[in-house]
């Protein structure tokens, strides 16, 4: 199965969409170096879903971005979430 990939500029829009319309709360897992970087927006309740978004690299000047959603966030999505919070301060907004 193919992967869907977007540019930075169509996932800082869909995220910014997701908080003013849906009430998501985001949270940065990883800087960006090309792109907007790794990010979680979390639903506001259980009927919907969380969005997971990947930076992934396509060659030395250019970075895409995948985009997954989930259902429920897993244990290693956890310690990862908590291991920003150490180092970034989580970005949250």
């Amino acid at each position: 199965m193919a992967k869907n990939l977007y540019t930075y500029k169509a996932v800082d829009d869909f995220r910014d969409r997701l908080r003013n319309e849906h009430g998501y709360t985001s949270i940065q897992l990883r800087e960006g170096v090309l792109g907007s970087g790794d990010f979680l927006c979390i639903a506001p309740d259980d009927k919907h879903y969380h969005i997971l978004v990947r930076e992934v690299y396509l060659n030395e000047w250019s970075s895409a971005h995948s985009v997954r959603r989930l259902s429920k966030i897993s244990k290693a999505l956890q310690k990862e979430i908590e291991k920003a919070e150490r180092e970034l301060g989580a970005f949250i907004a």
